[in-house]
């Protein structure tokens, strides 16, 4: 383990907040939240390339290169942290295929976390997912109390440390938790080269007027949150004082992808240059979005930024970039 910055000085618990998997898309929009907000944070990521030079100069910022199969390690980063923001996901292995689930580094570092003597109060949000760990749904919205019928090996590691944190919670620690069940994630962060999500493949493929790869000519139905909606919820879950929870984190409405497709190639005023089309995948769902009452009543939480509005935001600062 690699210590990235300068001496962490005296930190205030109340206001610290550490960020498992930091250097994400989504993990960049929560960090530069809470620096911006007087937030003291630990950043753990698997490597410091690129790494903000604001962050490196700010002095609430305290970063660490992690590996997640250096479990060895764990209780010097995380034994005596209050709020973990935990964001980290071990795809695949070596192979590439899926790891399982009694083998996965991510499983296996939140269970040795979890069991942890943990200081008074310890939380940890969990970042899971609003699509692929459900599967194909029986009805639409989807709720909270939905059967878990993952139909991929993403999907499998998500219910697992989805298990794993529910399984450790309300132990004699005091651990609590929050899982954030999130649909598709989109923001600026998610624009850069390698990022999920198809939204920043179409404005990486339009604006690079590059081929453009549309599976199964888009007739998937999928529901979209803004990454900073996404950071509210986090920071609603931070502030929950129930043992344990487990929120949908979306719009609430389903999209057909052509139709968001559409919308983009609308406000760019221009089409793709060409359309690769692929077949779904087997570990594709075909529908999904999401009922979010629970977390707009216990949240109390709701999604500030409408769909158009952040997609307009997204390619104009896009352009900018080009």
């Amino acid at each position: 383990t690699k210590r990235d910055d300068r001496a962490a000085g005296c930190v205030s618990r109340d206001r610290a907040v550490t960020v498992v998997g930091a250097t994400s898309p989504l993990g960049r929009h929560l960090v530069e939240f809470l620096l911006a907000n007087g937030y003291q944070v630990r950043a753990l990521y698997r490597s410091g390339h690129g790494l903000p030079v604001e962050w490196r100069q700010n002095a609430s910022f305290h970063g660490f290169s992690f590996d997640l199969q250096d479990t060895a390690a764990l209780p010097c980063l995380l034994g005596m942290e209050r709020q973990i923001v935990w964001l980290a996901q071990a795809r695949e292995n070596a192979t590439g295929t899926p790891y399982r689930s009694d083998e996965d580094p991510g499983v296996v570092a939140l269970r040795t976390i979890c069991r942890l003597p943990a200081p008074a109060g310890r939380k940890i949000i969990l970042l899971s997912s609003g699509g692929a760990i459900y599967g194909n749904p029986s009805s639409l919205p989807v709720n909270e109390d939905h059967p878990l019928d993952p139909l991929g090996g993403y999907g499998e590691s998500k219910k697992c440390l989805e298990e794993t944190l529910a399984t450790h919670v309300g132990s004699p620690s005091g651990l609590s938790g929050v899982v954030l069940r999130c649909a598709n994630i989109y923001g600026l962060h998610y624009l850069a080269a390698g990022a999920r999500g198809c939204i920043g493949a179409f404005a990486r493929a339009l604006i690079g007027r590059r081929p453009l790869t549309l599976i199964a000519r888009g007739r998937a139905v999928r529901d979209f949150v803004h990454a900073e909606d996404v950071v509210a919820a986090i920071m609603a879950g931070l502030n929950r004082p129930d043992s344990m929870a487990v929120w949908n984190v979306g719009s609430g409405e389903g999209i057909r992808i052509i139709e968001v497709l559409r919308m983009m190639c609308e406000i760019l005023g221009r089409g793709p240059e060409e359309v690769l089309h692929v077949a779904a995948r087997p570990a594709d769902v075909e529908e999904i979005y999401l009922d979010i009452a629970k977390i707009r009543r216990e949240g109390p939480w709701l999604p500030c930024v409408p769909f158009r509005r952040g997609i307009e935001s997204l390619l104009s600062t896009a352009r900018s970039r080009d």
